[in-house]
């Protein structure tokens, strides 16, 4: 049994050290930024969690307590004349290997929407957007394909585009399978350019961008269990069989005294 257990141990520690990432943005639209306070409009800045690269707003929005899930306190609420920018993330190119992620609450689910874009909209850059209520991929004007899945009106959803050195995938809703999965290329954002949200209406939060080695991503680095707090089938799978082991060592020891 020790060996047992020492061999899922090294498995856990493997997987980690996998799933190592580095993030270079996150904004959580509430919880970082100065005297935020639920029902009230959001200043002029949304802070960066991990580094300087804030976000300015181009009209007005409100925070609400109507989060995703328990790992949120605070999100942002906005119309679709607001818009959220900062400075492009110029690391950010075709050979390299990130991810972008968020989670969103469409309020309509009619024309087209910006959900998160890094670059300058039309011939740099990449992004997720809404067209409908059909969640869309969109690289420097270069492509721009439907994906599989689509949104649910009044509801939050979560989307992450995986680019792993000009292989994209785009998760939504769930970590199971990407909705969209295919080999792709853009041309990189410059220092004149910018990462932004919106147009959108409804609202926003957990925003994040990050980088890993190509080759090692797993769905372990995204967010989206811990905002929900609600586990994949596959994660649950995972702690009964941790579970039904601890319960059979136990029997174990119990039937030895």
């Amino acid at each position: 049994m020790k060996r047992l257990f020492t061999a899922l141990l090294f498995g856990a520690a493997f997987a980690a050290s996998l799933s190592a990432q580095t993030v270079v943005a996150q904004w959580r639209f509430g919880e970082n930024d100065l005297d935020a306070v639920s029902g009230e409009k959001v200043g002029t800045t949304t802070e960066d969690a991990v580094g300087s690269n804030y976000l300015s707003r181009t009209s007005s929005a409100s925070y609400t307590s109507a989060t995703p899930g328990a790992g949120s306190t605070l999100a942002v609420e906005a119309d679709s004349s607001v818009m959220f920018n900062g400075s492009a993330l110029t690391s950010l190119s075709s050979s390299s290997s990130f991810f972008m992620e968020l989670w969103f609450k469409p309020t309509s689910l009619t024309g087209t929407q910006t959900l998160v874009y890094n670059g300058d909209g039309s011939f740099r850059g990449v992004g997720l957007y809404l067209n409908g209520s059909t969640l869309r991929v969109l690289a420097g004007g270069q492509f721009d394909n439907p994906t599989s899945g689509t949104a649910t009106l009044n509801a939050w959803n979560y989307a992450a585009l995986v680019w792993d050195n000009q292989s994209a995938s785009v998760y939504l809703n769930s970590l199971a399978a990407p909705v969209f999965s295919a080999t792709r290329s853009f041309n990189a954002a410059t220092g004149g350019d910018s990462i932004f949200f919106g147009t959108f209406s409804g609202s926003f939060d957990e925003a994040r961008v990050a980088t890993f080695s190509t080759g090692t991503f797993s769905t372990s680095m995204l967010n989206y269990q811990s905002v929900s707090a609600i586990p994949e089938p596959s994660t649950s799978a995972i702690l009964a069989g941790l579970g039904a082991l601890g319960l059979v060592a136990w029997r174990r020891r119990a039937a030895r005294a």
